[in-house]
């Protein structure tokens, strides 16, 4: 029996202090919900979980770009459509100019005069649909990337072309509705105009397509790879819980034994006596 060194009482407190430690730890992943809290909790995890998240953040701004894609898509559709509108106008007014029978020269002065104005319109369309300031119908928006994956391959991009549709692209820029001949030529050329319209319309519808179900797969990803990381860093609640409060039971008895440790050297007394 010694006195000068009570090793129950320096066992009793190392385990009380280690119970201490893993108290302060399980505190830290409740309060805070996860399970690696430093790196120390777990390297080869958080090194994997810090990878997934940064394709996760990846991943959430792709979704971004898909859908900034689509919206620029829609406005370059509805410009298009109001091109096709003015386009089946032209065709009427060609039509119309072409039966000399009942209309006179100042008839088809009108309809020329109507004609100037909405070859214009096209023209001034075409320069000014923007998209964050960028023009979509001047024929200069053709081969743009988009990003929608999380890398640098070309799987990762999508490219977007959009037809201009200026009168002159169109071929519509010198009607003539003031004779037969020009009428029946305008005729020709605003057919030609609105089929390239509409072919321009289903490449875009088809794109359009393509990055809502892009938009959907990207969805998919992100939701498996959120799954995966919280599978890493996420704490589970109630297990946790049942570890704390073992620990909270492993606490009190530590402190009950280390009580009993120290009072060991008393005893001591007794020979004294």
């Amino acid at each position: 029996m010694v006195i000068n060194h009570n090793i129950s009482s320096m066992i009793a407190l190392n385990n009380l202090n280690n119970t201490d430690e893993a108290m302060q730890s399980s505190l830290t992943k409740l309060s805070s919900g996860d399970k690696i809290v430093t790196s120390a909790d777990d390297p080869a995890g958080m090194a994997i979980a810090q990878k997934m998240l940064a394709q996760m953040n990846a991943l959430t701004q792709a979704k971004q770009n898909t859908s900034d894609g689509l919206s620029l898509m829609q406005t370059a559709d509805g410009a298009l459509n109001t091109a096709t509108d003015i386009l089946q106008r032209l065709n009427t007014l060609a039509v119309r100019s072409a039966n000399d029978a009942t209309l006179t020269t100042a008839d088809k002065g009108l309809i020329q005069s109507e004609a100037n104005q909405l070859t214009s319109e096209l023209t001034r369309m075409a320069s000014t649909v923007q998209f964050n300031t960028k023009n979509l119908l001047d024929g200069n928006f053709t081969n743009e990337q988009l990003q929608v994956g999380t890398g640098s391959a070309s799987s990762d991009q999508i490219d977007l072309s959009i037809t201009g549709v200026s009168a002159t692209t169109l071929g519509v820029n010198a009607l003539n509705f003031t004779t037969v001949a020009g009428s029946e030529a305008a005729i020709d050329s605003i057919t030609s105009a609105i089929n390239l319209v509409s072919a321009n319309r289903g490449q875009i519808g088809a794109v359009m397509d393509r990055l809502q179900e892009t938009s959907s797969n990207i969805d998919i990803e992100n939701t498996n790879m959120t799954a995966s990381e919280s599978n890493i860093m996420d704490v589970d609640m109630a297990s946790e819980m049942s570890n704390f409060t073992r620990l909270q039971v492993l606490e009190q008895s530590g402190t009950s034994m280390l009580a009993q440790a120290n009072s060991l050297p008393q005893s001591v007394l007794k020979l004294m006596q």
